[in-house]
């Protein structure tokens, strides 16, 4: 069995045989982790690294607040950008390939400000799933270190506490909040940013571990990790403030949408095309 130290090593050995490197940097535990190896290999050898940070209606405020707070403490060399893919009616249209279109703005913009070589946090978990963003990674000839080095999301949660970032090793996964929306139901940017409000607003009162506001045909979905979903379904039935606030906090056109409170299912509002 390979120690985590070994892992560690190993990654390091892959980052050091480059000399300019930029980190896609969304704000979550893999590519903060990624960041601070490649922070840490480039204070040992003349590496030239680059985070650069996305910033849009779908990238919540948290993740920003993160990637700040990290930056600030060690030093990094921090780029916030706006891939705007907005723009792209290919993206908002929300089709089963979305991710493509969002990676592929998020790749173009970085590779129009440097000719660095660009890493994202992918790891070996995430090949098992769908990923779209894989196909634009391979346009613009993104690299994979922790792919490259076989590791899994455990292992980078064990990693985090060797390069300073420990507080963060238990972090919740957290994909961008258009994941939320139905495939086929547009994205538009206010929408996203009341999702973000919805799952703040209950995360913060209830002390959940995981809440998604999904946006679906017909109806609003509100998913809660098992062991929070009891309490919160009896405040429910017992006060309607909860829903208030919710309907409250909800973008015009799915206020008057049925809301269910359910258990976390990951991917739900995600409708893949089968043959």
């Amino acid at each position: 069995m390979t120690s985590i130290t070994e892992k560690s090593e190993q990654l390091e050995s892959i980052i050091g045989t480059m000399d300019n490197v930029a980190i896609a940097l969304s704000g979550g535990i893999d590519s903060l982790v990624l960041s601070a190896i490649c922070f840490a290999v480039a204070q040992k050898m003349s590496l030239k690294c680059t985070m650069f940070h996305a910033v849009s209606a779908a990238v919540p405020e948290q993740a920003t607040e993160r990637v700040r707070d990290c930056a600030d403490r060690f030093g990094w060399n921090l780029q916030i950008v706006d891939a705007n893919e907005f723009s792209d009616t290919n993206y908002r249209e929300n089709p089963v390939n979305r991710c493509f279109y969002c990676k592929a703005a998020l790749y173009g913009t970085i590779r129009s400000a440097t000719e660095a070589t660009i890493f994202s946090g992918t790891n070996k978990d995430d090949l098992l799933e769908f990923r779209p963003g894989l196909k634009a990674a391979e346009n613009y000839g993104v690299r994979h270190p922790f792919v490259e080095a076989d590791i899994d999301k455990k292992t980078i949660r064990e990693l985090a506490p060797i390069y300073g970032i420990a507080q963060y090793a238990d972090l919740p996964a957290a994909p961008c909040l258009a994941s939320r929306v139905e495939t086929g139901i547009s994205i538009e940017p206010d929408e996203l940013k009341s999702i973000n409000a919805i799952e703040l607003f209950i995360s913060q009162k209830f002390f959940c571990k995981t809440v998604r506001c999904r946006l679906r045909s017909g109806k609003v979905v509100i998913e809660i990790d098992e062991n929070s979903l009891p309490e919160i379904l009896s405040n429910i039935r017992q006060n309607n403030s909860v829903e208030q606030e919710i309907r409250y906090l909800l973008a015009s056109r799915f206020k008057t949408h049925p809301l269910d409170v359910t258990a976390y299912r990951v991917g739900s509002a995600f409708l893949q095309v089968t043959k």
